[in-house]
């Protein structure tokens, strides 16, 4: 058994995905007030969440770049009732490797849509986004 099992969040994480690919249906964004780990400021986040599923998704700045690239919005609002698939990707943080949700791209794109991701102190990454499954397939909880 994974030990990380033991520190289980209300929000979806890599450990919850594992190797699945899920197409999720986005329902409703809110804001949360947390606390960052190593500062212990409160800072707000963006957390999506899904049709049918239990957890919501911290949306952090990489993944909000792909969305706002697919769906051509900075606002949220035109993201709710759009289907993503998400899946894991081992990512440089702080130095060191550890396992992030990314978005993998969306049915409700019709052909491979690229980002530019640059982030204050990285290097630049091209991601590219692709047409894929319809929602409903596959297990984000």
């Amino acid at each position: 058994m994974d030990y990380r099992l033991g520190f289980q969040s209300e929000y979806l994480s890599a450990l919850d995905l594992g190797t699945a690919e899920p197409t999720v249906c986005m329902e409703r964004f809110t804001l949360a007030k947390m606390a960052d780990p190593e500062t212990g400021s409160q800072r707000q986040r963006l957390i999506a969440w899904f049709q049918g599923k239990t957890k919501g998704m911290i949306v952090n700045k990489t993944n909000a770049l792909c969305l706002i690239a697919m769906f051509k919005s900075k606002d949220t609002d035109g993201w709710v009732g759009k289907s993503i698939t998400l899946h894991v990707q081992e990512v440089k943080h702080k130095g060191e490797m550890m396992q992030a949700i990314r978005i993998k791209g969306s049915p409700d794109i019709a052909a491979p849509v690229s980002v530019e991701i640059k982030l204050p102190m990285k290097r630049p990454q091209t991601i590219t986004l692709v047409p894929t499954k319809k929602a409903g397939t596959g297990d984000a909880d």
